[in-house]
């Protein structure tokens, strides 16, 4: 073997020790394959292969395994910091109370973002509002993409039902529908969720999932009907059917936090598809909450808007809880809706 030979091997043989330093590398790396065969046979961009630290390139990133510290991103939101894993996936608060911080801001980001919005043209309506949101080019989620948008490459779950949503109103209600694939009916909820829906906080990864029942807490026989992580969706359409209302009511838990809501979602036939619209809206839930351990009971009910109504696309209900558990029972906790002169309803979890 020449010496020229020898030194090309050793570069090599170099460069594939001190990447391995820092990263996982993908299974492609690990066969003795020359650049330009790893060029043609992968889809990681060509320029990866030559960084001492893919993690630190979001192009690059997804076809690592990164380690810790790396591969992550951290940013200060609502005075609190946020990373993003990116071997993970995942969105990482520091503490619970960071977290409830996070989803509180994102809530109140949104009402002030669409409210500053509508009080611009308090004397449109519904239908002229929609007009406008088209000439202003209005996003009334633009706060969530703020937020989402402060990670790159991060995915979130409610990035993942919007495109579901555009998809099933482009097949004029058929396929997939976004419910079945929303667990929390709750747009600043599933903006922090990522992929599996799970979030971390601190070391410990939490998972939303349908029926999920905290491990250490056993359900006697005599209360096996006492439910968490429940949800439930179901169509009103006004008589004349050029309407349709999805209205929706879960009762979710991840032990640091729970929730029950209401919310209602507007829809118009425009054309020969539907669409998002804009109507007198306003969503309300109540109904009896029980403790971990299915014993204890409070009620409870609410309305928003608390008078009148709000010219909205959708509108929703929430209470909250923190460092709890919550439970029901089927029929128990509900959801309402109201469009004025048009439609009203209600639904239970069963």
């Amino acid at each position: 073997m020449n010496h020229s030979r020898i030194l090309l091997l050793a570069s090599c043989l170099a460069a594939f020790v001190s990447c391995h330093k820092s990263v996982n590398k993908p299974d492609a790396e690990e066969k003795m394959l020359s650049a330009s065969e790893l060029r043609q046979n992968s889809p990681v961009p060509p320029h990866c292969y030559g960084l001492s630290d893919p993690c630190s390139d979001p192009a690059c990133e997804p076809f690592w395994k990164c380690e810790e510290p790396g591969g992550e991103q951290s940013v200060q939101y609502a005075g609190v910091i946020v990373t993003h894993e990116y071997h993970s996936g995942l969105l990482r608060f520091n503490s619970e109370a960071d977290l409830q911080t996070v989803l509180d801001q994102l809530d109140a980001n949104y009402e002030t973002h669409n409210a500053n919005y509508e009080n611009l043209y308090p004397t449109l309506t519904p239908e002229q509002l929609d007009d406008m949101d088209v000439t202003t080019g209005f996003d009334e989620f633009a706060t969530y993409r703020a937020f989402e948008n402060l990670f790159p490459g991060y995915t979130s779950k409610r990035k993942e039902l919007e495109i579901i949503e555009e998809n099933w109103l482009a097949a004029d209600m058929t396929g997939a529908h976004p419910d079945n694939s929303d667990m929390s009916f709750d747009n600043s909820e599933n903006t922090v969720f990522g992929p599996g829906y799970q979030l971390k906080i601190g070391t410990t990864v939490y998972t939303l999932s349908t029926d999920l029942q905290p491990a250490s807490i056993g359900v006697s026989p005599m209360l096996i009907g006492c439910i968490s992580n429940k949800r439930r969706t179901k169509n009103f359409t006004s008589p004349d059917g050029s309407r349709k209302f999805e209205l929706k009511v879960a009762l979710n838990s991840i032990w640091v936090r729970s929730s029950a809501k209401g919310k209602v979602v507007s829809y118009v036939k425009s054309g020969n598809r539907w669409k998002r619209s804009r109507a007198h809206i306003a969503a309300g839930n109540g109904g009896t909450i029980y403790d971990n351990n299915c014993s204890n009971t409070w009620n409870f009910t609410g309305r928003h808007p608390v008078n009148g109504y709000k010219k909205r696309k959708e509108m929703k209900e929430v209470r909250r809880g923190y460092a709890t558990w919550w439970k029901t029972m089927p029929g128990q906790v509900f959801a309402t809706f109201d469009a004025l002169n048009i439609a009203t309803g209600t639904l239970a979890i069963n």
